[in-house]
């Protein structure tokens, strides 16, 4: 077989490229999104309460009132009242009923003419709810009836009339008697009075 010897020779050096066109720009990226607003912080502790101011000086003590036009001393020492002491009345008949707790105000002349409060139990004490509390009674003035009539409620009890010494019971007007039945008048008694259904007075009968 022949041999074929091929020679390769080295071209010629292209020339440079031309240079490529500038890039079109980029489009412009989206904005992002606002962030979520945070919490409000807590609130601080409150703050320690400030120190008390020292207490104002005590004013001087006033001038001591004059005494009032009905001469009673200024000197209340033993007074004690709560809230405005108001007197509205110097009439016993404008008091109502008295209640547990009401107190009576009284000049003691025998203590320098001190006003001084007393409960009104205390002038109550010992008063009498009847008359026959009392073991001798007597009367401040005329014993008025009015309608009513004096009797007893004892059993057969009698109504006596005693006059002192060589007094007398002095009847002021007329008398009159009860009118028993001539057919059941009274058993006959020394020094005794009554009358029958016929206006027959009998007495001293015995």
């Amino acid at each position: 077989m022949a041999k074929v010897t091929v020679t390769l020779e080295k071209g010629t050096k292209g020339d440079t490229g031309a240079q490529g066109d500038t890039g079109a720009q980029g489009i412009q990226g989206i904005q992002g999104i606002q962030g979520v607003q945070g919490d409000q912080g807590v609130q601080g502790d409150t703050g320690n309460t400030g120190l008390t101011g020292d207490q104002g000086v005590k004013g001087d003590t006033g001038n001591t009132g004059e005494a009032g036009s009905d001469g009673v001393s200024p000197t209340t020492s033993n007074v004690a009242a709560t809230g405005a002491l108001m007197i509205s009345s110097t009439s016993l008949s404008d008091i109502g009923t008295p209640a547990s707790g009401d107190r009576v105000l009284i000049q003691d002349i025998d203590a320098s003419n001190q006003v001084k409060f007393v409960p009104f139990s205390d002038f109550t004490t010992g008063t009498l709810s009847n008359i026959s509390e009392d073991g001798s009674p007597q009367l401040g003035a005329n014993l008025d009836v009015q309608a009513r009539s004096l009797f007893t409620s004892t059993n057969n009890g009698d109504i006596q009339f005693t006059p002192n010494g060589t007094g007398s019971v002095n009847l002021d007007g007329t008398v009159k008697f009860k009118r028993f039945a001539a057919s059941s008048a009274p058993d006959p008694f020394a020094g005794g009075m009554y009358a029958d259904d016929n206006d027959i007075l009998y007495f001293g009968v015995s």
